[in-house]
């Protein structure tokens, strides 16, 4: 029995014991007319679930355990009635719900929602809007039979992050979900959940993914993702080869018309044929583009990036975190998105010819830059007199080439320094997050750390002090710059305020851990 059948067999029994609930309501109160409809969508879902037999209304029992009956009478005697507290009081608890770790807020509030009709009113939107907890198909079995029952409250959904399998077996499952959440937005969905499993692309997941999409009219916003065990591009195909998949995918329209709507595409590792089934069809409504991660190859088409500008005029970030073998079709298309593009990353350039001084001062809007190859002083220069227009919040230069294998060491450690201080001072009202080659090896200047304390608003620095640093150069920008938390360990050893700066950073760590049980970042991203 495969991982899959185990899930649904487990979920099936409690699937079972929910319609046997159902049913118990809806003859115990044969004039309610929703709870019949709920029994019947209930023993319909149930009879259809493979390996179940169908299921007939007399084999309901004729009655339940105390328990159940006693939590039964209950609810509509003091619950489902009514309330005796007022609602902004309901209103408050739910509140301070929201602020349990995930899997305590996820019981709490399906508790609340059991308890009485108001809570259920304030509790469902907070449930079903962005349920991101669906990472086993049992949890999709159970989920799909909540949206069977009520299909209101897949009317509710506005974010799906969910788990397909390695094997695919559970691609339909994903697929009746999402037709069951009519309003979605935003669908997060990453193949596999372990390095150890196996994978090969089949014509049924072909098949399975073009349902998802047909099914999603409303999504903008899709990312997906694989967590398998890297195997070449030519092994990663069963019963189709790589061509015929692109071939069936460019001649079903379900394709072209889900990647015409987005306006976030986020794909990461082995996503080879998704991203060229989709790329072709992407359309100016596109803002948001990430791709990688290293087994991403963006050769295939020999102007890929200029041809995307061309498609999506408005590209407002790009994500690139897999490597190019060359900068020329990057560079003419950061051009094109000049006016729009606010963020750029980019991860791996092999030949990294100067480029960087010709497409920096026409990125207009460019708040976030984030080079980690190979950059030079003279793409440091370019990128500090920049353009007049740009308000920098994060450079990351986590692959800068320093001063020290100049010939003339002291002329290029001052031009790294005029550059650094030049680029601090112009951006000093707006920059958060500062990294030259993530405070390691290329050591700056005393005056780059002063002109740091112009920049009130940095959060994390990331630099290598001087040779003949002061204390007092770190400790003044506790005074200077209050919310700077993230120092480059060289940095903060030499201060002398050190239990200072270490008790910013734990009680950063202590908000970032408690935000992160709140709300975990899940499949996928």
């Amino acid at each position: 029995m495969s991982d899959f059948q185990q899930a649904t067999s487990k979920a099936g029994q409690r699937i079972a014991r929910m319609t046997d609930l159902f049913q118990y309501i809806a003859l115990k109160n044969p004039n309610d007319q929703e709870a019949q409809i709920r029994a019947q969508a209930a023993d319909a879902f149930y009879s259809s679930m493979p390996g179940y037999p169908k299921r007939t209304r007399t084999e309901a029992p004729k009655e339940l355990p105390s328990s159940a009956d006693s939590n039964l009478k209950f609810q509509n005697k003091t619950g489902l009635s009514g309330s005796y507290l007022p609602t902004e009081i309901l209103q408050l608890i739910v509140d301070h719900v929201e602020n349990f770790d995930q899997e305590s807020r996820q019981k709490t509030m399906v508790a609340l929602s059991a308890s009485h009709s108001t809570l259920r009113a304030i509790t469902e939107p907070r449930l079903y809007t962005n349920p991101s907890d669906l990472d086993t198909a049992e949890k999709q079995w159970e989920f799909l039979f909540a949206l069977k029952v009520e299909p209101r409250l897949g009317n509710l959904v506005k974010s799906l992050h969910l788990l397909w399998l390695h094997t695919g077996e559970n691609g339909k499952l994903v697929a009746d979900i999402v037709r069951a959440c009519p309003n979605n937005e935003r669908l997060v969905i990453q193949r596999g959940n372990s390095s150890y499993d196996s994978n090969k692309i089949l014509k049924e997941d072909v098949l399975d993914l073009a349902a998802i999409f047909d099914a999603s009219p409303k999504v903008i916003d899709f990312k997906y993702a694989t967590y398998l065990p890297y195997s070449p591009e030519e092994e990663r195909y069963g019963d189709m080869t790589f061509g015929q998949i692109l071939d069936f995918c460019h001649n079903d329209s379900r394709f072209a018309k889900f990647a015409s709507q987005l306006t976030d595409l986020h794909l990461r590792c082995q996503v080879q044929w998704v991203l060229q089934a989709l790329s072709p069809y992407l359309s100016s409504n596109l803002t948001s583009l990430l791709l990688g991660q290293e087994t991403l190859d963006l050769d295939f088409k020999p102007r890929f990036f200029t041809d995307l500008a061309r498609q999506c005029p408005q590209l407002q970030l790009l994500n690139v975190a897999c490597p190019l073998s060359s900068p020329t079709d990057l560079a003419d298309a950061c051009i094109m998105w000049g006016p729009s593009l606010q963020v750029l990353v980019i991860a791996d350039i092999r030949d990294s010819t100067e480029w960087i001084p010709r497409v920096v001062p026409s990125l207009k809007a460019l708040t976030r830059l984030e080079f980690r190859f190979e950059t030079s002083l003279r793409d440091l220069d370019a990128i500090s007199r920049g353009n007049p227009e740009q308000r920098f919040q994060v450079i990351d230069l986590s692959g800068l080439s320093g001063p020290e294998e100049a010939l003339d060491l002291a002329t290029a450690q001052a031009e790294l320094d005029d550059s650094l201080v030049r680029l601090i001072r112009t951006h000093s009202s707006t920059l958060e997050h500062l990294d030259i080659n993530g405070g390691r090896s290329t050591r700056v200047g005393r005056a780059v750390l002063h002109s740091c304390k112009e920049a009130s608003r940095l959060e994390t620095l990331y630099v290598a002090p001087p040779v003949d640093v002061e204390s007092s150069d770190v400790d003044d920008l506790l005074e200077t710059c209050p919310n700077l938390v993230w120092l480059a360990d060289g940095l903060q050893s030499c201060s002398s305020r050190g239990q200072e700066w270490e008790e910013r950073a734990r009680l950063e760590d202590k908000e970032i851990e408690e935000s992160v049980m709140r709300h975990p970042l899940g499949l996928g991203f």
